[in-house]
């Protein structure tokens, strides 16, 4: 990454409207591949990219334009039976009957209609996948991965 902006800007004087220029488009081709990247991997790192959306007065505008962009609206959709295997294996049974097309879904969860046995309307909220052991080890790669970029992007 850090040698691509190099060889973007190389021989072009700082400042200048071709640097500005050439600096702008290297910000939203790596704003455009993190995005991808982030949507790749899924789950916490569509959170990452949420964060990322959000660091203005950190990162540059290109990457927090196109994390505000996309990663709020193409969360992943899991299958009903997906957030239903999780549902169990957390709380040992399902109560409810799922509407197998999500309300809504997020870089972690989404939610489902759905009824209790009793025939009750209510809503379910399950992570879209299980998240034991899951979140701390990718929690502690975004947590430095975020630091990592700022770094990165502050010598640009």
């Amino acid at each position: 990454m850090a040698f691509d902006y190099q060889y973007s800007l190389w021989g072009l004087k700082e400042g200048s409207v071709e640097w500005l220029r050439a600096k702008h488009e290297v910000h939203n081709q790596f704003a455009y591949r993190l995005q991808e990247l982030c949507f790749h991997s899924g789950g916490i790192y569509i959170k990452l990219g949420q964060h990322i959306g959000q660091l203005e007065y950190i990162v540059p505008q290109e990457y927090v334009q196109t994390m505000r962009a996309s990663m709020l609206k193409r969360c992943p959709v899991s299958s009903c039976d997906q957030v239903r295997s999780v549902f169990v294996k957390e709380l040992g049974a399902t109560r409810e009957k799922f509407d197998p097309i999500p309300l809504a879904s997020a870089s972690l969860a989404q939610v489902h209609a759905a009824k209790t046995h009793d025939g009750e309307k209510s809503l379910c909220k399950g992570s879209t996948h299980s998240l034991d052991g899951y979140c701390h080890c990718r929690y502690c790669y975004c947590g430095f991965g975020s630091e990592f970029l700022a770094l990165v992007l502050s010598c640009f």
